[in-house]
């Protein structure tokens, strides 16, 4: 989408959702995390949060200390 007013629509989602999973997550290594968009054929924009491959994801979300993985 090239339109200001899509622009903005992307940035405010990409907000959301690093506000969303901030909250969720705290102690989150967020260099680890990138946030996708995706536009549906309705042209509804939506963002997701993707964690990048790297060695310890427990540790990039700040549980390295407990057992098992929290659902």
């Amino acid at each position: 989408m090239e339109s200001p007013t899509a622009r903005a629509k992307e940035a405010t989602a990409k907000t959301n959702a690093w506000a969303t999973f901030t909250k969720q997550f705290p102690n989150a290594n967020k260099t680890q995390f990138g946030a996708q968009i995706s536009i549906d054929e309705k042209r509804s924009i939506t963002a997701e949060m993707f964690f990048f491959q790297c060695r310890e994801m427990k540790a990039a979300l700040g549980f390295a200390g407990m057992e098992g993985f929290p659902y």
